[in-house]
């Protein structure tokens, strides 16, 4: 054969070339599944973030509320939130690696700590009311919706006709409605 060196050396590079194919076939595979990862990651971002600012306006409705009905409870939201920082036990808060996202990257704590007084009742012995934080839910329920359409004269009527104090701005009055156990049903 003439060319059976030529052959040889052009049947090793086509070999050369398959492997190094094949090399790049399984990166991209690789590849592509961590795109995936990153991804589905980047989704429980967003859905963190979502929720976060959603507790954030929560938070800061029962902030307001406290201080135009007990200003000095401020401290003891302000305690109660920083005491959920300190549990260990909320896997959203103990992973910081992106790289890793953990299988409860997605898993919302729905625990809120206890009312500030311990016992749930709205009442604080001093002639101010204040706000079982049990109560504040994330997020805007449809009770709580439907009660916003409503003006605050109707609102104050649904309080007085369950002899609940009528005084203070409409959103005050739809979370006493709501901590009083007004359901749906009431509102027709």
């Amino acid at each position: 054969m003439l060319f059976a060196s030529k052959i040889n050396e052009v049947n090793a590079t086509i070999a050369n070339i398959s492997h190094e194919i094949e090399d790049l076939q399984a990166r991209i595979e690789a590849l592509r599944i961590e795109k995936l990862e990153l991804e589905q990651y980047q989704q429980q971002l967003g859905s963190a973030e979502n929720a976060s600012e959603s507790a954030i306006e929560q938070v800061r409705t029962a902030l307001a509320m406290i201080k135009a009905i007990s200003p000095d409870e401020v401290g003891t939201l302000k305690d109660a939130l920083i005491s959920l920082f300190d549990d260990s036990d909320i896997p959203l808060l103990t992973s910081a690696d992106p790289d890793e996202p953990g299988e409860d990257a997605n898993e919302i704590n729905p625990d809120l700590p206890p009312s500030p007084n311990g016992n749930g009742n709205n009442g604080n012995g001093n002639g101010h009311e204040t706000i079982d934080i049990n109560a504040i839910e994330i997020g805007v329920s449809d009770l709580e919706a439907s009660l916003n359409k409503l003006g605050i004269n109707d609102l104050r009527k649904l309080a007085k006709s369950r002899s609940l104090a009528t005084k203070g701005t409409k959103l005050i009055l739809i979370h006493r409605l709501i901590e009083a156990g007004i359901s749906e049903n009431d509102l027709n």
